[in-house]
């Protein structure tokens, strides 16, 4: 195989298999033949990414839950709120491991999301409701990516943690970017825990995915 066939092998992977299947060897065959510029590779990796998500519902509603965090974590940044307000997205927890709760991945939506994934994946594609649930476990890893991003940034000392607790106003003088953490305790949060968390929800919203494809086979 030529360094040119396994490149364009490679660009024709961002297209769901169904896809590949019935349309792969065409677009191929005209890739080999045909001159690849970046203007080419951009063409193919966008539409190959438009077929993902009009494909894959756990593509879909993965970035769109992943716009969701994103969209907290900025909040978080740029407008703190008191304690209990609408930008709480890191606290502690006893409940979980690790021992840190992020909104942005929990919560009754994210569940309704993951069982819809779960029912959706089902109805498009059949297969088993754990193969179902896999799929609601990919959307629940897109999801986290920005938390996981935000622990890499905050163990990297890139951003600050602006601890705050019942009563006290969120702010403080910090040399660079400052994120705030909600803690009775005044404990500072771990920002290996802040990574994990998200990989940490996977099972469940694999779980809440077989549900939903329990649904979906039962409809």
């Amino acid at each position: 195989m030529t360094a040119r066939r396994r490149v364009v092998d490679l660009l024709l992977r961002i297209y769901p298999r169904e896809w590949r299947r019935e349309y792969g060897a065409e677009l191929a065959e005209l890739l080999v033949t045909s001159r690849i510029d970046v203007r080419a590779v951009v063409d193919v990796l966008w539409h190959g990414f438009r077929q993902r998500v009009r494909s894959d519902p756990a593509v879909l509603l993965g970035i769109a839950a992943m716009l969701g965090s994103l969209a907290l974590l900025i909040a978080n940044l740029v407008s703190p709120r008191p304690f209990g307000g609408w930008t709480t997205v890191l606290e502690p927890s006893a409940m979980t491991v690790p021992g840190v709760r992020v909104s942005a991945v929990v919560g009754d939506v994210f569940s309704i999301l993951f069982v819809a994934c779960g029912w959706w994946t089902y109805r498009r594609r059949r297969g088993t409701p754990s193969q179902a649930g896999w799929a609601a476990a990919a959307a629940c890893l897109l999801a986290g990516v920005p938390v996981m991003l935000l622990g890499a940034l905050l163990l990297l000392g890139v951003v600050d943690v602006s601890v705050v607790g019942p009563g006290h106003a969120a702010g403080g003088i910090h040399a660079r970017l400052a994120f705030t953490y909600y803690s009775a305790g005044d404990h500072s949060v771990s920002p290996l825990a802040v990574m994990l968390f998200p990989l940490s929800r996977m099972p469940i919203a694999w779980l809440w995915g077989s549900l939903g494809g329990c649904i979906g086979r039962w409809t």
